[in-house]
């Protein structure tokens, strides 16, 4: 018995081309975002972070609480850029896999400025 690696093909259209913002609605999450162009061709591209406040203890902070990799979706599929994209439910589960690793990566980094900060309260105290 042969093992079937049909899977489903999404596509993403091409952004138009003088469009300033353009709507789009991802087709694996029904997500709806407005793309817009960067002013300048200089652009880096960045992750997104998203973040809630929490308290504890020691006062309010920020707790990491998702990643959005530069051109992706915050599902992990890809954005519309300049050509037409396909793209299968395998890439978007390896760019979820890759968005928390990067996730988890910045957790550990700001509890060890938060646990830093801590100490130097205490011995200031």
């Amino acid at each position: 018995m042969s093992g079937s690696t049909d899977e489903t093909v999404f596509s993403v259209g091409p952004v138009p081309d003088k469009a300033a913002a353009h709507d789009h609605v991802c087709p694996c999450c029904d997500r709806s975002l407005t793309l817009r162009r960067p002013e300048s061709e200089a652009h880096t591209d960045r992750i997104t972070i998203a973040s809630r406040k929490r308290h504890d203890v020691d006062g309010e902070f920020l707790e990491v609480a998702r990643v959005r990799l530069p051109g992706l979706c915050w599902c992990g599929a890809p954005l519309p850029g300049d050509e037409k994209v396909f793209f299968t439910h395998s890439l978007v589960q390896r760019n979820i896999l890759a968005a928390q690793r990067i996730l988890e990566q910045l957790r550990k980094e700001r509890a060890a400025k938060r646990a830093i900060m801590q100490t130097t309260r205490g011995l200031r105290a």
